[in-house]
């Protein structure tokens, strides 16, 4: 038999300042719902900073953006330092056998992927990270998480995007 949780509150953390403010208006007048702008990577994030520990993160198609390793290494420490013990954080991604970076753009406003890989100026800049599963496991480790599982996703030829896998982590 499945156990189910329901959900009392949820915390949407947005870097972007217009998404943010986008959320913010799609979610306004729920009181189950907040939205904050800030960095998961900041140092200063902390539980208290979100109004208390957690259950549960989902960070789904989130943290292969955190393309510098320090500020990734930081952010995964940040959400461990958020979680309850035994809290859960949730993964979206590909975790393979060697770290690469996926994604390249010239400049950071355009209206279309496409318009991106054709725009001139360098130098070309990072968009994804996508991290192996030994870097992953050594991160969580120092961060007080343990990979409780790792989903593998079938992959659709179709799709052009490798980060289809979910990784399921603990706190310690």
């Amino acid at each position: 038999m499945q156990t189910v949780t329901q959900v009392s509150e949820v915390v949407g953390v947005e870097i972007a300042t217009n998404m943010f403010e986008h959320l913010q208006q799609t979610y306004e007048g729920n009181e189950s719902v907040r939205i904050l702008n800030t960095d998961v990577a900041d140092p200063d994030f902390s539980a208290a900073a979100i109004g208390g520990p957690v259950d549960y993160i989902t960070a789904i198609g989130v943290m292969f953006h955190i393309v510098d390793d320090q500020r990734w290494r930081q952010a995964l420490k940040n959400l461990a330092g958020v979680l309850v013990d035994d809290g859960l954080l949730i993964v979206g991604g590909d975790f393979g056998d060697e770290t690469t970076d996926v994604q390249f753009h010239s400049v950071d406003t355009f209206t279309s992927w496409k318009d991106q890989a054709t725009a001139g100026g360098e130098p070309r800049r990072v968009n994804k990270r996508i991290r192996s599963l030994d870097d992953w496991t050594l991160a969580s480790k120092s961060a007080g998480l343990k990979i409780v599982e790792v989903v593998r996703a079938e992959r659709c030829e179709r799709m052009t995007t490798p980060e289809n896998d979910v990784l399921l982590l603990e706190k310690t």
